[in-house]
């Protein structure tokens, strides 16, 4: 017999036979065990209140902002006093260009002076002349293409960017901390906070990007959904239901795989007990057919509890996923590794401990 014919022999006797005649309720209850337990958890996440009463308080730092703009008058804050501090604020572009000009008007569309200029050191000097300058400029190509978008932003050298002044409604990541008075006393716009400007650049750049596509007709986009920097502190409880599932996720893939290997490990015993590797030698088979066919049974029996928990971890259930952003074939490599490795470990297992004490705990009358 060659080496196929004598591996599909076994494992014809070891999954269709032992397996699907004579332990078919065991091979149900081995796919129908995962599926109870992710059930469960559908089930919890759909019944359970989501905060438990748990009372310590923990501090965090992740948030999560949507892009805005265009930008109007809503967005400009108004000083203390009879001017609005709009009534100031200036965006210079350079050069005078339709593709300058319908960016930056695009953008800021309404309660803001645009003013082009021929060039860029016409620009900077308009910009350092003035003592008291609210908003920045905007520097762009002469001759722009479609598949190149550059600009360069130009604020006073003489004073910060103010961009918290220009944009202190805007709902973009900044870090909020207790304010501490300087030389011109707390801030104005919120004396509990102060925020640094750089939080408010990215708006800014993805107006731009909108309206250069915008401006070549590339066609309807989405936006770019945009995830910040840990930057923001704030308190939530523990004991959060998502969270005690995210830290429970190793523990639930095991709990997936107990039946599995129980059986698997059983069936390893029972031949290692009846001395089959023993009897195929006798037959003129050699030990190779016999340790690739044992691995393989395992594997094949896997196979499908590993696409279960792939497609529980990554797809999700209801509206939760624990790994909604991995790559779903390098997951399933993933849990199909962890198989490969307690099948393994079941294999060395039964090479290391004796005959005896395997009869003794395969046998029911050793349990």
């Amino acid at each position: 017999m060659s080496f196929m014919r004598q591996l599909g022999a076994l494992l014809q006797k070891d999954i269709v036979i032992r397996k699907f005649k004579r332990h078919y309720i065991l091979a149900v209850l081995e796919l129908l065990f995962p599926l109870l337990i992710w059930g469960g958890l559908l089930f919890a996440l759909k019944r359970l209140p989501v905060k438990s009463f748990a009372g310590e308080e923990v501090r965090g730092e992740a948030r999560s902002y949507l892009p805005l703009g265009p930008f109007g008058v809503g967005d400009i804050t108004r000083q203390h006093g009879p001017a609005p501090a709009w009534s100031r604020l200036k965006i210079y572009f350079t050069p005078d260009s339709d593709y300058a000009k319908n960016i930056t008007e695009g953008i800021f569309r309404s309660g803001f002076k645009t003013l082009g200029f021929s060039s860029e050191r016409a620009m900077i000097t308009a910009i350092d002349a003035e003592k008291y300058f609210y908003g920045f400029g905007l520097e762009f190509p002469s001759n722009p293409t479609r598949e190149n978008l550059s600009y360069t932003m130009r604020w006073p050298r003489s004073r910060p960017m103010m961009t918290e002044i220009i944009f202190p409604n805007s709902k973009q990541p900044r870090i909020a901390r207790e304010s501490s008075p300087d030389s011109h006393g707390q801030d104005p716009i919120n004396p509990a906070f102060d925020y640094t400007e750089t939080h408010y650049l990215w708006p800014l750049m993805n107006g731009i990007f909108v309206e250069h596509l915008n401006y070549f007709k590339l066609g309807e986009v989405d936006l770019p959904y945009m995830q910040a920097l840990p930057t923001q502190k704030f308190s939530y409880r523990l004991g959060s239901i998502l969270g005690s599932i995210a830290y429970a996720a190793d523990g639930l893939v095991l709990a997936t795989f107990i039946i599995f290997l129980s059986s698997y490990s059983k069936n390893v015993m029972a031949d290692k007990e009846s001395r089959l590797r023993e009897l195929l030698r006798m037959m003129g088979l050699s030990d190779s057919v016999y340790w690739v066919n044992a691995f393989l049974v395992g594997l094949l029996n896997a196979l499908p509890l590993c696409i279960l928990v792939t497609v529980a971890l990554r797809v999700g259930l209801g509206h939760v996923s624990l790994l909604p952003n991995t790559d779903p074939l390098l997951l399933f490599v993933v849990v199909l590794c962890y198989a490969i490795g307690i099948i393994l470990l079941a294999l060395l297992i039964s090479v290391l401990v004796k005959s005896e004490m395997v009869f003794a705990t395969g046998h029911p009358a050793g349990t």
